[in-house]
């Protein structure tokens, strides 16, 4: 066998994949954001979500004292907070309905339960004493104290009942939680302005009379009245 034809054999034995080759890549393009990304959700609407998802928990637990009640966004904090409003007053809580009857009679009347509570301890003792005199005066004193409008503080514990914070369950009355809206409204001359006046229409539909004596029962009045212009009673 000659030299070529040996040399032409091997060619033929060798195998593929003894053959070294240089690796190849194939360049890959550069990521670019997709341009129809959604944005990121502002801080209302994870607050709005978060009461969305809540809510249907508090529903489900409410289900076997409370049929299932509607509510709609009534207003915006800068901060983030939403407040919600019931869709139906005539379908409010039962715990809800309970504590707007006792926040309209401190409203009226510029007092606290603690007073009421004295108050009624009070009468109780002069009638057991028969002194007929001073149960007249406790009586009398009480009433009185209805003449004079109550201060923003009290006119806005009773609004704060009105509305649902993004972070509070509707179905039920928390202390603590309510606290926190009242002191918040105080602090935030917008939120109270909206709390006021939402109040001032409730207390036109529940109790006209009332305003009348209390000298706001117009929308002029009762601006008077926001400005300090008209005499108030500090709550007892």
């Amino acid at each position: 066998m000659s030299k070529k034809e040996k040399k032409n054999k091997a060619k033929k034995q060798e195998s593929p994949n003894d053959l070294q080759t240089a690796p190849t890549t194939t360049p890959q393009p550069s990521p670019t954001p997709p341009t129809d990304a959604a944005p990121e959700p502002t801080i209302w609407q994870r607050n709005i979500k978060s009461f969305e998802d809540s809510w249907k928990v508090w529903t489900k637990d409410a289900a076997a004292y409370n049929e299932p009640i509607m509510v709609k966004e009534a207003y915006r904090t800068t901060d983030g907070s939403v407040f919600f409003e019931y869709a139906d007053f005539g379908r409010l809580p039962v715990a809800r309905s309970v504590r707007i009857q006792l926040a309209l009679l401190k409203t009226r009347f510029a007092v606290t339960e603690t007073y009421v509570e004295e108050l009624q301890k009070d009468v109780i003792a002069a009638i057991a004493a028969k002194d007929n005199a001073k149960v007249l005066a406790l009586n009398k004193e009480f009433f009185d104290r209805n003449r004079l409008a109550p201060d923003v503080a009290t006119i806005c514990d009773l609004a704060a009942l009105f509305f649902i914070r993004h972070d509070e369950n509707p179905y039920i009355f928390c202390p603590l939680l309510h606290g926190k809206k009242v002191r918040q409204a105080l602090e935030n001359y917008h939120l109270q302005a909206f709390f006021l006046g939402a109040c001032y229409r409730v207390l036109g539909q529940v109790s006209p009379q009332q305003l009348q004596v209390w000298n706001i029962g117009s929308e002029t009045a009762f601006q008077d009245y926001l400005e300090g212009k008209v005499p108030m009673r500090k709550t007892k």
